[in-house]
């Protein structure tokens, strides 16, 4: 097992739990055949600006569970949009085993709940890795910048 699929399996397991909205309106499709769906409208009751929750992470050596670092959840309001942001670190005295900095923002309008940019900067051991996703939802196109760091996309 990947020393960061532990911190991966924690960030995908919290993200499925509690950024699910609990109902939804969807507008009908258009064209069967072509199977597109218009932009839906969503009730917000899942999260409101301001929330945060911390998790600590452990890593287990065999038998022995040490606390290896937090991932911090985060909810807040930008304009017409909320700000979802992800930031998991391991703890200072683990940085000498495997030192993580990840940071996950993804901004999505209040209406609709769809994502309009998605940024991911990943700093494990000596892998690092830049990704910005910039979404048009009308136009149905994403424009992705991709590198070791913000220099190289």
């Amino acid at each position: 097992m990947r020393k960061n699929q532990w911190y991966n399996l924690a960030v995908g397991i919290v993200l499925l739990s509690i950024f699910q909205p609990t109902s939804s309106t969807i507008s009908p499709v258009k064209n069967v055949n072509e199977a597109v769906v218009e932009p839906c409208s969503i009730e917000n009751q899942a999260f409101q600006p301001g929330e945060e929750i911390v998790y600590r992470l452990y890593y287990n050596w065999n038998f022995v569970w040490m606390t290896a670092g937090e991932v911090t959840f985060r909810v807040n309001e930008v304009g017409n949009q909320y700000q979802f942001s992800v930031l998991g670190e391991s703890y200072k005295s683990y940085d000498w085993f495997f030192k993580v900095r990840d940071r996950y923002d993804t901004y999505v309008d209040k209406n609709t709940l769809l994502p309009t940019v998605s940024m991911k900067t990943i700093e494990e051991g000596d892998y690092r890795l830049y990704d910005k996703t910039i979404l048009n939802q009308k136009a149905r196109k994403a424009n992705v910048l991709r590198g070791k760091n913000t220099r190289n996309c």
